[in-house]
Formats: C-alpha cells, sequence, structure tokens
C-alpha cells in the first residue's frame, strides 16, 4: 500500500488521510480502517484500507476505491 501512495504521490497526487479508526469487536480480533483522499487538479477519490488482526489468523489486506 505504501508503494502504490508513493507511485501516486510521484505523478502529482497529493494523498490526505481523512479519518482513522480502530475496532475490536471482541478480545484478539482487531480492524484498523484509514480512509485517505487521493486528488490533483483534475479528479479526486477516496480510497479506505482495511486491515484485520485476529489471533492465530493470516492478515488481510482490502483495497477499496470509490
Amino acid at each position: 500500500m505504501a508503494e502504490y501512495l508513493d507511485y501516486l504521490q510521484s505523478l502529482g497526487f497529493n494523498i490526505k488521510i481523512k479519518s482513522m479508526e480502530t475496532r475490536e469487536p471482541y478480545a484478539g480480533f482487531h480492524t484498523y480502517d484509514t480512509t485517505f483522499i487521493v486528488s490533483n487538479s483534475k479528479v479526486s477519490w477516496e480510497m479506505t484500507l482495511m486491515i484485520q488482526d485476529e489471533a492465530y489468523v493470516e492478515y488481510e489486506l482490502d483495497v477499496e476505491m470509490k
């Protein structure tokens, strides 16, 4: 994800963090949501990164572009 954000910046896009949220719906399970605003003079969009962390489960990375 960091490489993708760096690539967008190298193309002249501005990257801003709109929001960050951490949740623990039950013991041992966490979600980390970060929403970015990506923009330049012609176009803008929001991009959400969600990371789920649970004991004994592989990490999952979801990227949703709106």
